[in-house]
């Protein structure tokens, strides 16, 4: 809101000065505000393969009653998959 403020007291360049400052708003308030509260296991684990699927030769397999589990690529796994 504050950016389109801005932007808008000087409309000539609102598209100039819009964009960039809700940008640098949006990550000073999620970094300030949202990520302290509310932690992120898949970024705190730093490169830890745990949160991929496929590209490490895993699959995401629907377990039933919203479980989940990791299964290699092919394996067909225990559950149904939703993405076939």
């Amino acid at each position: 809101m504050l950016a389109g403020a801005i932007a808008a007291w000087w409309s000539v360049y609102a598209f100039v000065i819009g964009f960039p400052l809700g940008f640098l708003l949006y990550l000073a308030l999620m970094r300030g505000l949202v990520l302290p509260r509310y932690r992120q296991a898949e970024l705190a684990s730093r490169g830890s393969d745990d949160y991929l699927a496929a590209s490490v030769g895993m699959d995401w397999v629907h377990l039933g009653g919203g479980r989940f589990a990791r299964t290699p690529c092919g394996s067909g796994g225990t559950g149904s998959r939703e993405d076939l």
